[in-house]
């Protein structure tokens, strides 16, 4: 008896799998609004020099009339210079030279990390190095969660990797300082990608194999949830501080967790626990009304089929478990089928990575009003999510990968030369909504296209891989914030309510690097 027939004999998606189904759906919600309240704490309202003899500090305006006698015009953007200010030399000759007072940040009512820390001009490098600091945390978190979910347990993982990313949160919400605040930025990427890697593994060992498509609706769907809500807390909470600390005091529900969330039986049973998995076994069959099921009987005869698959693998190869886990490694890498599979795979997460959060975290750049279009990109995240599910059951695996992220790359290259706003914001947010179908895609194809010994390394590894592309976007969109002028027509204005250049240079790079993948 293999161990998915000890979980069909206690039915492999009754209500017990149900209900979990739905706590995993709660527990990723958090996952997207720790990832993508960036969009609102690092927001940039724009800015310019500030001008003691100019600006009123209790009364600031940040584009007076006569702004043009202290601040020179910047005739590639069309608009006044953000970095330089005219100053009088001794010789009374008029030179322009760096801000030499400080900024002056547009909408002052948002208190954002980029106002308050004035990560501008010269200090603009510290903005990109913030969230590649984070997106490598998460690749740290991806890598080890596998192993330490192997180690110490699932549940044991989850939960304390899902308080310590509450109380990071918190954390962050009291940092007074920019080394403080990247530090624990890095660590949340650490912790917030734990408990949603821990809960594909736990809810897959507890679900019938031909269910587990649900739950990874289910869990990608508290994902687009949140993504949907952060823009509301962003509109009702102005200031950063507090918007951390208010999602740090929401991990408040997860207390429940504790006894609601069960260890994995797989576990219990691979480490010696049987007794603990008996008692967990008989609790889901009478949770899901199953009467004839002999807890006893079926561990005793999973125990027995799994000795005999081992003194048969010890026969073949009397070598220790870590040496023929080594062994077989190797062999499967040496297979050319499997590393071409696993070379595509790297580059499919990579490119989805980048274009996802390249354009999750630019949707503010939108034109319109930048809390509408982050809402609208989040809630559409769900008809890419339901079309991927459908794709893998209809068209298959390859097709619906290929078709997604072609989709995608064709909205993405068509949307820098349309004129009307209006329709290039459609274009960007349905290249979007295509990318997080080639997201969810690609979870499914990586767990099946490897051996079931090493489906945890190569998600694991491919994961981590995939970080890549979301560690190198901030620095792209850096980079290029200052080229494809011509993009631009001289009627949009640029304020942060304008489909400014650096989106629209950063949606032909990812439509570039989706088409290529």
């Amino acid at each position: 008896m293999t161990y998915q027939d000890v979980i069909s004999k206690v039915d492999g998606f009754g209500p017990y799998q149900k209900r979990l189904c739905f706590l995993l759906f709660v527990s990723t919600f958090t996952c997207a609004i720790g990832t993508l309240t960036m969009i609102f704490t690092i927001y940039d309202p724009g800015y310019r020099c500030n001008i003691p003899e100019l600006d009123d500090p209790e009364h600031p305006q940040y584009a007076p009339s006569n702004i043009s006698d202290f601040i020179p015009w910047d005739t590639k953007n069309q608009r006044p210079s953000q970095c330089q200010q005219y100053h009088k030399a001794d010789n009374s000759t008029i030179i322009v030279k760096t801000c030499a007072d400080g900024w002056v940040f547009n909408k002052t009512e948002y208190n954002t990390v980029v106002t308050e820390f004035e990560l501008v001009c010269e200090r603009g490098w510290r903005k990109p190095l913030t969230v590649s600091l984070f997106m490598m945390g998460e690749a740290i978190g991806s890598f080890t969660g596998g192993a330490l979910s192997d180690r110490f347990g699932r549940k044991k993982i989850f939960l304390i990797s899902k308080f310590a990313e509450f109380l990071i949160y918190f954390f962050i919400g009291m940092t007074q300082n920019y080394l403080s605040y990247v530090l624990l930025r890095w660590l949340e990427g650490v912790f917030v990608y734990l408990p949603y890697t821990t809960a594909f593994v736990l809810g897959n060992e507890l679900m019938a194999s031909n269910r587990r498509n649900t739950l990874s609706l289910f869990i990608y769907g508290g994902y687009c949830t949140g993504a949907a809500c952060i823009p509301l807390l962003g509109w009702l909470i102005k200031d950063w501080h507090w918007l951390m600390r208010a999602v740090g005091l929401s991990g408040i529900i997860y207390i429940p967790y504790y006894w609601l969330i069960p260890e994995s039986p797989f576990w219990l049973l691979s480490t010696g626990r049987s007794e603990e998995a008996k008692v967990l076994l008989s609790s889901i069959a009478k949770y899901n009304g199953v009467t004839d099921f002999d807890a006893d009987e079926a561990v005793a005869t999973f125990h027995e089929e799994e000795k005999k698959l081992e003194e048969k693998r010890n026969q073949k190869q009397p070598e220790s478990e870590g040496a023929r886990y080594g062994q077989l490694v190797f062999k499967m890498l040496g297979n050319p089928t499997i590393r071409l599979r696993l070379v595509v795979a790297y580059l499919s997460w990579i490119v989805t990575n980048m274009v996802y959060y390249g354009l999750a975290l630019s949707v503010t750049q939108l034109n319109g009003n930048r809390f509408i279009n982050a809402f609208i990109s989040g809630l559409l995240e769900f008809p890419g999510i339901l079309f991927g599910f459908y794709a893998l059951q209809s068209i298959g695996r390859p097709l619906s990968l290929s078709a997604t992220m072609g989709v995608g790359g064709i909205c993405l290259s068509i949307a820098p030369f349309l004129n009307s706003p209006l329709f290039m914001n459609v274009m960007v947010i349905a290249g979007k909504t295509a990318i997080i179908s080639a997201f969810y895609i690609n979870f499914s194809i990586t767990g099946e296209m490897a051996p079931t010994l090493f489906r945890n390394l190569a998600v694991g590894s491919c994961s981590a891989f995939g970080k890549v592309g979301s560690f190198v976007v901030p620095y792209l969109m850096y980079l290029e914030s200052g080229a494809l002028h011509w993009c631009r027509t001289p009627s949009q204005a640029p304020d942060g309510e304008s489909v400014e250049r650096a989106h629209t240079t950063y949606a032909v790079l990812c439509s570039h690097f989706s088409c290529t993948g």
